[in-house]
């Protein structure tokens, strides 16, 4: 779930785990991904910490499979 939240957080351009502390509790997108739990602050900033590097594989897993899978950002809108 905190997982979600960081990448939610990266693709919305919300940096701030208190920030993101506040999105869980009043986005509707988020609330959705998360099953409406909503970590503190304190939780969000220590899962960064703790799991920089396993972030960063999952990050680089993403970039991969994104454009095989033909994204919406490939160009390739079904014209």
């Amino acid at each position: 779930m905190l997982l979600k939240i960081y990448i939610y957080g990266y693709l919305n351009r919300v940096q701030s785990s208190r920030r993101l502390e506040r999105e869980c509790h009043r986005n509707v997108e988020l609330m959705w991904l998360t099953g409406r739990l909503a970590p503190d602050f304190k939780t969000i900033a220590d899962f960064r910490r703790e799991n920089g590097q396993a972030i960063r594989k999952v990050c680089r897993q993403f970039v991969v499979f994104v454009p095989p899978a033909g994204s919406v950002c490939s160009g390739d809108r079904g014209h």
